[in-house]
């Protein structure tokens, strides 16, 4: 396990997240409220109850195993669903709830504004001012307004210019060989499961 404070940890931490919502961002289409939540719950919550469900079943028959009782292994198992610290719900498989509500989430606020840089950029610092206020919301929700950051800069990208350019190779190590040096000379705290992302990393 590579912890998330060493240099390969932050880089690791710093990337694949939000490369998951970048890519995820690249096949998003605004639906209406409603038609986006049916599609949604088939397509992400189902899935997330049945690996949840999976897990659960898993834990307990460890749990039963171990403690050759059944009954002890359900009450050491914590399935609160408003606990963010809850393993079987949400320490594996947290960001398929969080992708949930970043794409309700986008499909609200693109009925205000179609500038979805203005709504990525926006969710981002509303998750900075909730961390910041030591507030903590349900479901990930807090969590869904930073990663909304991302998930918008997949969407803008592949309907920008950029798209459809052939980049220089070495222009991209460089780029990745300046990224990785900024993160040795600076070691910055990266976790994006609570928010903590510098926004220097966001550019």
């Amino acid at each position: 396990c590579i912890k998330s404070y060493t240099i390969p940890g932050i880089f690791i931490y710093a990337f694949h997240m939000p490369l998951f919502f970048f890519c995820s961002g690249l096949f998003f289409k605004p639906k209406s409220i409603v038609q986006g939540f049916k599609k949604d719950v088939k397509s992400i919550l189902i899935p997330y109850v049945f690996f949840a469900s999976i897990l659960i079943m898993t834990l307990l028959g460890i749990g039963a195993v171990y403690n050759k009782s059944l009954e002890v292994a359900v009450g050491q198992l914590n399935l609160n669903p408003l606990d963010s610290q809850c393993y079987p719900l949400y320490h594996t498989i947290w960001f398929l709830i969080c992708m949930f509500f970043v794409k309700e989430l986008l499909n609200i606020f693109s009925k205000i504004t179609a500038n979805y840089r203005i709504i990525g950029w926006g969710g981002y610092l509303a998750a900075i001012v909730l961390r910041e206020c030591g507030i903590h919301l349900p479901f990930f929700i807090d969590t869904a307004f930073g990663m909304m950051f991302f998930y918008t800069v997949g969407y803008t990208f592949i309907y920008s210019k950029y798209s459809k350019e052939r980049f220089n190779t070495y222009v991209l190590l460089l780029f990745l060989c300046l990224y990785l040096g900024l993160i040795g000379i600076v070691r910055p705290e990266v976790n994006t499961r609570d928010n903590v992302y510098p926004w220097y990393l966001c550019i």
